[in-house]
């Protein structure tokens, strides 16, 4: 929390003690405080994300590494991959079995290294969350 909090009971600011989902904010002098919980919707979206590379990628060492590692294929399907005149679908977001992400977790991480590799790709059905 970035704003100035003042205790209702005493008067003086109150420090910020809120770690992940939970927030807590408590007053130093009278020991007076509150708190809750957040809740990040997407961990309930179960919406199965696609991730498509559009035509016309770089087919650098780096870029062919990165694709085999998230289609989980050789360099040799990778590339074929990369070659298509088509957009083609390089992951979709399922429900796994003890998955420790979220499917937009998930999109958000491969999404984030297509990204920063500047490969050009969309998702489908439109994606809501930051990138």
């Amino acid at each position: 929390m970035n704003e100035k909090i003042i205790c209702e009971k005493c008067g003086a600011k109150m420090i910020d003690r809120s770690e992940g989902g939970s927030i807590f904010v408590e007053c130093p002098n009278c020991g007076w405080g509150w708190a809750t919980t957040t809740h990040d919707a997407s961990m309930d979206d179960k919406t199965e994300y696609e991730i498509w590379l559009r035509p016309g990628n770089s087919q650098s060492a780096e870029i062919l590494h990165l694709i085999a590692d998230i289609a989980n294929v050789n360099f040799l399907q990778a590339k074929k991959m990369l070659n298509n005149q088509e957009p083609v679908m390089l992951c979709k977001a399922c429900n796994e079995a003890a998955a420790s992400l979220s499917k937009v977790q998930k999109i958000q991480i491969i999404a984030g290294s297509l990204k920063k590799a500047n490969v050009e790709f969309f998702i489908t059905p439109d994606f809501k969350y930051e990138i």
